[in-house]
């Protein structure tokens, strides 16, 4: 089975770019598909281009709005692999767009916790025999906020969520805050 014609290539990209249901899914895939353009020698000759750069271009500029819908909608850091898509958006609309929508969410003590857990990622240790989870914290990346956020502001911003009577904390989202806090980060 041949890869068909370039334009069919590109217009199948179009397709799955426009009505994918998984957006992450996606996102990850256009990423792959821009970051190994250019860089692989087979799949680089022109017989085996598999899309066109201008394919390329538009199925960015789809998944674009996408995302900023998603981010309108107050829901981008909800769906699945968002540091994925956040820094795929900052790659193809610049870190300045990424900003100002990121730290919108630290109006709100919920928009504050889903940017936190957003930025997170959950360490499990494992035991002498490699089957028995002993020990399970949740880290931050620390890395990933300086590129969005002055982490100084965002730190005092989370000690307040943390002493304010207004909003009642999850065992989860208070080892989230403590653990920022104390500046346990995972910095990869």
């Amino acid at each position: 089975m041949g890869l068909g014609e370039q334009s069919e290539r590109d217009s199948l990209l179009l397709r799955v770019t426009d009505e994918g249901r998984s957006l992450s899914t996606v996102v990850y895939f256009l990423g792959f598909v821009e970051h190994t353009t250019g860089r692989h020698p087979v799949l680089d000759s022109k017989k085996l281009e598999i899309f066109s750069k201008d394919g390329i271009e538009k199925a960015k500029n789809i998944l674009l709005a996408r995302i900023r819908t998603e981010a309108e909608k107050g829901t981008v850091l909800d769906l699945p692999d968002p540091m994925n898509i956040v820094f795929r958006w900052r790659d193809w609309a610049g870190k300045d767009e990424v900003t100002i929508k990121l730290n919108s969410y630290l109006n709100t003590s919920e928009g504050l916790l889903k940017l936190m857990k957003a930025f997170s990622s959950e360490i499990k240790s494992v035991g002498g025999d490699d089957t028995e989870i002993v020990r399970i914290r949740t880290e931050i990346r620390l890395k990933y906020l300086q590129e969005f956020f002055d982490v100084p502001a965002l730190k005092q911003k989370v000690a307040q969520l943390k002493n304010s009577q207004d909003i009642k904390l999850s065992d989860d989202e208070i080892n989230l805050i403590n653990g920022f806090l104390s500046g346990e980060s995972l910095d990869f």
